[in-house]
């Protein structure tokens, strides 16, 4: 597949696949690639617009353009991530499910945010006391919060041990947890 690219200088310029495109700097490479494609791209990179020129050459005439934004599966990004988005939380639901021990680090800003979670409260109750959207989010796609009606998440990292959870530092591997009651003697 051939392109024809139009400089600054209005000149006609024909890039083939064996065009050899490392003259071009950054800015060039990426006004020749919004012409390839329609939509404005501003490359960080030479080697990426040189990537990316080639693939657009490189495929069959009835192929889509490499870049549009769109998986291979045809789902966008935001239809693909875990995390709900805004208009997909139940505001009208509980909250029926929170996560114990507390997740979050000891003395954390997150930790006293997740510590205002009261089953039975709706999203904007929750908000209402502090608790924004994003935490709301992050806690449901990690599987520490769930609202009645909704598909459930696993936790994707264990609760803490007591005391991790206090602050102190997790048993390393193939030692033994210290004995509370040795301790007291």
């Amino acid at each position: 597949m051939d392109f024809k690219y139009k400089n600054d200088k209005g000149e006609e310029i024909v890039i083939t696949k064996d065009t050899d495109l490392s003259s071009y700097g950054v800015a060039e490479l990426s006004k020749m690639y919004t012409q390839m494609i329609g939509k404005e791209t501003t490359f960080r990179q030479k080697a990426v617009g040189q990537k990316m020129i080639k693939a657009m050459l490189t495929q069959t005439p009835d192929a889509k353009p490499v870049g549009d934004g769109k998986p291979a599966d045809g789902k966008t990004a935001a239809q693909t991530r875990r995390s709900p988005r805004k208009g997909d939380l139940p505001t009208d639901k509980k909250l029926d499910f929170i996560i114990d021990p507390n997740p979050k680090r000891s003395g954390s800003k997150a930790r006293a945010v997740f510590d205002k979670y009261k089953v039975g409260l709706t999203i904007p109750e929750l908000t209402e006391s502090g608790i924004t959207m994003d935490h709301i989010r992050y806690d449901i796609a990690h599987g520490f919060i769930h609202f009645e009606g909704m598909d459930k998440v696993e936790p994707t990292n264990k609760p803490k041990s007591p005391q991790e959870a206090a602050g102190g530092d997790p048993p390393k591997e193939g030692e033994q947890k210290p004995d509370p009651a040795a301790a007291a003697e």
